[in-house]
């Protein structure tokens, strides 16, 4: 997953980016990436096939977090058996 395209950054340096996940519609979302995070790439792996999941992430700079972004929903796919 890709995340974290700042497209205004208030004018001061970015210095953390979160990525969040939840699974089906739970509520509360896990958050994926270490403090201080700078990285904008995430390979998550374990999904479960036909499960839902949601993302959003927030990015920080010297004056603090942004708000979430707009949710990414995503179904894992199954993969296909051989023919």
């Amino acid at each position: 997953m890709t995340f974290g395209e700042v497209s205004s950054d208030g004018g001061s340096k970015i210095i953390d980016i979160q990525l969040f996940m939840a699974t089906g519609d739970q509520s509360e979302y896990l958050k994926l990436t270490p403090d201080g995070n700078m990285e904008t790439t995430r390979l998550i792996t374990a999904l479960e096939p036909n499960q839902r999941y949601r993302f959003y992430c927030m990015v920080a700079n010297i004056n603090g977090w942004s708000s979430k972004s707009e949710p990414t929903i995503i179904i894992a796919a199954v993969v296909p058996s051989k023919p």
